[in-house]
């Protein structure tokens, strides 16, 4: 696998950005880039497994599932692959799940000031690094518009 890494500063507190990403509404509309169907299912507690999932045109659900590892609220949050979903079940073990399983994506928050620093490190099979590197600089457009929008439900 190879380590990819990518960060932007947002003119929002780490509250705001932290919240963004991992709000179920939020992140239908930043992970919209790498799928439009994307949705999440599960909890960000600590040890906890969460579904990132997607519909295909033959109404199969399919994507990933993560432990979470860590989560220290506005500051980090740490997602390991685990398993993926396709045909609508959960797959733990087999080839498919040999190459990804224990990578990692994590996400830093740093406060400077009002603004946030986030930094997401990630880990990616040689076959999908063309795409992230396309696709997460997009995404992390998308955190910065969500999180700087006053509309923002966390800024109630």
């Amino acid at each position: 696998m190879k380590k990819l890494q990518f960060e932007i500063t947002i003119n929002a507190p780490c509250n705001v950005v932290y919240n963004s990403i991992i709000d179920a509404q939020y992140f239908e509309e930043w992970t919209a880039p790498f799928s439009p169907t994307s949705r999440l299912k599960g909890n960000w507690e600590k040890d906890s497994l969460m579904r990132f999932l997607s519909t295909e045109e033959n109404n199969n659900i399919c994507g990933m599932i993560c432990n979470v590892k860590e989560n220290i609220p506005n500051q980090f949050l740490s997602l390991e692959y685990i398993g993926t979903i396709n045909e609508n079940k959960d797959i733990f073990d087999g080839k498919e799940v040999k190459e990804f399983k224990g990578g990692l994506e994590n996400y830093t928050f740093t406060s400077i000031g009002e603004k946030t620093h986030l930094q997401i490190d990630t880990d990616s099979l040689d076959i999908h690094v063309e795409y992230f590197l396309k696709m997460w600089p997009i995404g992390l457009e998308k955190i910065k518009n969500i999180s700087e929008d006053k509309n923002n439900k966390f800024y109630q």
